[in-house]
């Protein structure tokens, strides 16, 4: 397994492993499903390599047998003082340090930015997740609370 910079024939694959988190709500959410949609457009190629702009978004994925297992995205909000980050990795290769390698490579990423905080949104129906997270050294810093609302049958 090896962790590499994201390409722009990575799209489709980083766009479905993003899609296992919770409903994005982003702007790296939008940029994607705009691709998404314009796939069949000839100047896809454009807002690949926009989407990929490394003074946009850090992303990187993770690779077995040339086949994308996981990715991993960074990105920076106004200030350069901290970052979004999020991780996802194919339901079949999960238990196998791909996450926290991942984790790791994009961290240093971010040391080398210049961030000071990185910030992630796990669940805690993820104990895994939030094992991995706290063994790295992440902490709570806020608390999210959600309901689900449902139509009335």
């Amino acid at each position: 397994m090896g962790v590499r910079g994201a390409r722009a024939k990575d799209i489709y694959k980083v766009w479905n492993l993003y899609s296992r988190l919770s409903p994005p709500k982003d702007i790296f959410s939008f940029l994607v499903r705009l691709i998404c949609c314009l796939s069949c457009w000839r100047g896809t190629r454009i807002f690949f390599r926009w989407v990929f702009n490394p003074l946009l978004f850090d992303i990187l994925v993770a690779e077995m047998d040339k086949r994308v297992i996981g990715f991993c995205y960074l990105k920076g909000d106004f200030t350069a003082i901290r970052a979004s980050f999020a991780v996802s990795v194919d339901s079949l290769s999960e238990g196998k340090g791909i996450g926290t390698a991942l984790t790791k490579a994009m961290l240093e990423k971010a040391k080398t930015r210049g961030y000071r905080t990185v910030v992630l949104t796990v669940f805690y129906d993820t104990p895994g997740a939030l094992h991995i997270y706290r063994q790295l050294g992440f902490v709570p810093m806020r608390v999210s609370m959600g309901l689900k609302v449902e139509k009335d049958a």
